[in-house]
This record gives structure tokens, C-alpha cells and sequence, in this order.
């Protein structure tokens, strides 16, 4: 479990983090969401202890991360997937990981095959791709077999059957009971892997719950209705407060009343439905409404050269 109490950080005249509460529970994958200078990056370096606080504490399982003597043991970190050292391979730089660690060798192999690195072991880092730096992080970060995993964009440089691989293998480590929480700006694999959100803006917590709830106090609704009478189920519906977008003579979009009353409607006067599907915003939109006040950088609208 990660516990975050009264997280505070300040840069100078820049508040990063403002009194930051939280908990990460194992079992399930726990996303980190934010718009970019949120505090996100500065929180987990809270965590792992690489930045000091001005107020509050992280703990794991009620340990700070610099009082375990075996750190990669307990929690497995990738916060930077290009720190590995350009003219050393995969193996070396894995099997230094492990030896700091009092780690044994057999685990330098286990985790290369992890991560399907394998069949690359010996080649330098510098020759990497994006994706197989990314790939090599996980692997240093799985190597001490921890019971907690903290990780900043995973998924950043990975192929489409990269992002499918590492979004399986956080599901199932999860399902272990380990403890995995991760920040990704890829919302729609967030809503994929994700559990459980944490979501900050201007350092200070916005959300914390499940994706689901998340979405439904964010997103908006509406009823996709199709209807070859859908003018006079239209009428009805406006006389009851609803609006309607309509999509041809035959269908529309019904906003400002549930599915169960448009079916009562329908069925009352005696109207033939042909479709009647209740609609959600994506995670996507519910997390752009949900931080709106807290963007920090916003484009204008595209225009002509």
C-alpha cells in the first residue's frame, strides 16, 4: 500500500505539490492522472524520496522508501527510461541493478524474458529504441520481484502490441496483490487497465476514486433513440424537459432524461423503438471537464496558414 499524507513541495515561489492525500491500495492498478505541470512527476519523486518535502510524508506499507536496506525488493521504480548507460547492455547494466541489490543472477535472465528482451541482452542500450529502453526500465523495475511498482509513462514508445503486452502484464501483476500505480497521458488504455484514479491539478488532488465513478460525475449522457416515429417521441420528450440532437428524420440524441423514460414514453403512446442505447463520455472527455480548471497550458484553436 502507498500512503501519501499532506504532500507538500515548493520550488522557490512555485507551489508543486499542495498538501497531496492519497492511498494506493494493492490488488488493483491505480492511475495517475493530470494535465502536464500538475505535479505528477513531482509527486513521485516524493515518494521514492529523490526530492525532499516542505510538509507531509509517503510511505510504503508504513515504511518510508529510503528505510528498506533492499529498496528493489519492496518497490520497483521507472521514472526515466533513458538513465541506463548508452555503451553497457542490457545484461551488465540489469545484473549491476542486481548485484547493488543482493540480488541473484538467475533473476537478470527471469526478468529479461519478462519483458522480451531476451533475444537482445547483449546489444548496448545506446542502440535502443524508445520502446526497448522502455521495456529494459520495467525489467530493472520488476528485477527485485516488489510488491509495489511506480511508474511514469510506461507505455511512452511502445508499438500497439507493446501497449497491449505491458497493459496485460500490469493486470496481472496486479491481480498477484501488488501494488501498481502509474501515470500515462494514453487516456484510452488508461480506461482499459486502470481500477482506480488519482487525479491532481495545480499539485492538488482533484479526484480520488474509482474509474467508473470518475467518469459518471464528469462525463456527460445522453440516450441514442431511433424511432421510425421519432418526431412524435421527440415532441413527448421535449414537453418532459428533454433536448434532443437529432441524427436524420429517424434518430437522435436525447439529453436531460434517462433511458427508463424514454422507453416509458415510447411505450405509453404506443411508439415502435428500434434503438435505445444509453451514451457516456470517454475517460478522455470526463478528464478534460474534470481538470478544466486546473490547465496550466492551453492552445488556441487551429487556424488557416
Amino acid at each position: 500500500m502507498i500512503e501519501a499524507k499532506g504532500l507538500t513541495k515548493r520550488y522557490g515561489s512555485v507551489l508543486a505539490v499542495d498538501d497531496l492525500t492519497f492511498t494506493v491500495p494493492p490488488g488493483r492498478v491505480t492511475g495517475f492522472l493530470g494535465p502536464n505541470g500538475s505535479g505528477k512527476s513531482t509527486t513521485m519523486r516524493l515518494l521514492l524520496q529523490l526530492d525532499r518535502p516542505n510538509g507531509g510524508e509517503a510511505t510504503f506499507k508504513g515504511q518510508s522508501y529510503r528505510s528498506f536496506k533492499h529498496p528493489a525488493t519492496q518497490v520497483g521504480a521507472l521514472l526515466d527510461a533513458a538513465y541506463a548507460h548508452p555503451s553497457r547492455n542490457a545484461y551488465n547494466h540489469l545484473w549491476a541493478v542486481a548485484a547493488a541489490s543482493k540480488l541473484p543472477r538467475a533473476r537478470v535472465d527471469e526478468a529479461l524474458a519478462m519483458v522480451g528482451l531476451t533475444e537482445v541482452a547483449k546489444r548496448p542500450v545506446g542502440g535502443f529504441s524508445l520502446g526497448m529502453r522502455q521495456r529494459l526500465g520495467l525489467a530493472t523495475a520488476l528485477l527485485g520481484d516488489p510488491h509495489t511498482l511506480v511508474l511514469d509513462e510506461p507505455a511512452n514508445g511502445l508499438d500497439p502490441e507493446g501497449i497491449q503486452w505491458i497493459r496485460q502484464l500490469l493486470t496481472y501483476l496486479a491481480g498477484q496483490g501488488r501494488c501498481i500505480f502509474l501515470s500515462s497521458h494514453l487516456l484510452s488504455e488508461m480506461a482499459l487497465m486502470a481500477d482506480h484514479l488519482v487525479v491532481i491539478g495545480q499539485g492538488r488532488l482533484i479526484a480520488d476514486s474509482s474509474v467508473e465513478d470518475f467518469v459518471t460525475k464528469y462525463a456527460r449522457t445522453w440516450v441514442r433513440v431511433r424511432s421510425p416515429r421519432m418526431a412524435a417521441l421527440g415532441a413527448a420528450l421535449e414537453r418532459q424537459g428533454a433536448t434532443l440532437v437529432w441524427d436524420g428524420p429517424d434518430g437522435a440524441d436525447v439529453r436531460g432524461v434517462p433511458a427508463a423514460t424514454v422507453g416509458d414514453t415510447a411505450a405509453h403512446l404506443g411508439i415502435v423503438v428500434h434503438e435505445l442505447s444509453p451514451q457516456s463520455s470517454t475517460l478522455e472527455e470526463a478528464f478534460l471537464e474534470g481538470t478544466r480548471a486546473a490547465q496550466d497550458f492551453t492552445a488556441g484553436a487551429p487556424t488557416e496558414p
